[in-house]
């Protein structure tokens, strides 16, 4: 995904951050913007988006508020952590030793 990502980023932004791809299918019992689910349904397309997760934690704090580290975890035991200070996000790494089993 580094690879992809580094053709779509500017320089300022790390392509070996942590993405999220976002998919859904279009079945073929689409009616405008409503989908029937039936045993009939066949899959016709998928509309995809890629974020990096960064996006989402950008201008959430106020500026006057301290730095908060995020680590995010799922059943997977990945992990990967931003420091958020304001407006300003930064990509700490992978894992979850940023923050002690105290802080939780």
């Amino acid at each position: 995904m580094t690879e992809w990502a580094s053709k779509y980023v500017d320089e300022s932004q790390d392509p070996s951050e942590p993405l999220i791809s976002v998919l859904y299918p279009i079945l073929d019992t689409a009616t405008g913007a409503l989908t029937e689910k039936r045993e009939d349904s066949k899959v016709v397309g998928v509309v995809g988006a890629t974020f990096f997760w960064q996006s989402f934690l950008e201008n959430v704090l106020p500026s006057r508020d301290r730095a908060m580290t995020v680590v995010f975890r799922n059943e997977c035991n990945q992990a990967f952590a931003y420091e958020v200070k304001g407006s300003e996000v930064v990509y700490l790494g992978p894992g979850d030793d940023y923050i002690s089993e105290d802080d939780l």
